[in-house]
């Protein structure tokens, strides 16, 4: 079947992403953004993955486009987040988006770019709290700011009665009949 035409959104100004790195040679911001905006997610991952788009990653963006029904234009925003804040491409993690998304009722360009904005902010306020607090000393130790796993527990080793369970009479007893049945099976 043809496709139909649609009528191109514009993008106010305010919401307009930061082309990436790889693509302004190629396009200004207005027309990323218009990109973004007005093509379907399957255009969009073409441009990030010239050549061809790994199998798994259009099963994954078909089904979140399936399931979770989110507008294009929200998938669209979503690779570009994954993109250009080097996020892992995993289907648990982008899921994992997916759903915040639509449990957030993101259902416009604009409200994708506000969640990408929010969440990225929160990043760059971790990554702040947490370098300002390694550098001064204070509060958590320096191994937890570097957010490692705290040490393991100690667990209690459990060391017996010391006496055998069998004596050496029974013991003597147990190998005799392991020999005459290894004898007889030959």
């Amino acid at each position: 079947p043809p496709k139909t035409e649609r009528e191109e959104k514009p993008v106010a100004a305010e919401y307009w992403l930061d082309v990436p790195e790889f693509l302004k040679d190629r396009c200004d911001q207005a027309q990323y953004n218009m990109i973004l905006r007005n093509q379907s997610y399957l255009e969009v991952l073409e441009i990030y993955f010239p050549g061809r788009v790994p199998d798994p990653l259009l099963d994954l963006f078909a089904r979140i486009d399936l399931i979770y029904k989110l507008e294009e234009e929200v998938i669209n925003v979503l690779i570009h987040y994954l993109k250009v804040c080097n996020l892992p491409w995993t289907r648990p993690y982008v899921e994992s988006v997916a759903a915040d998304m639509l449990g957030r009722q993101v259902q416009s360009y604009e409200q994708a770019v506000e969640y990408i904005r929010e969440h990225m902010d929160l990043k760059n306020r971790k990554g702040s709290k947490s370098a300002g607090t390694a550098a001064s000393g204070k509060g958590r130790s320096s191994r937890a700011a570097a957010g490692k796993a705290p040490a393991k527990p100690k667990l209690p080793v459990y060391k017996g009665s010391g006496a055998p369970r069998v004596t050496d009479e029974q013991y003597e007893e147990i190998l005799r009949k392991a020999r005459e049945m290894e004898r007889k099976s030959t």
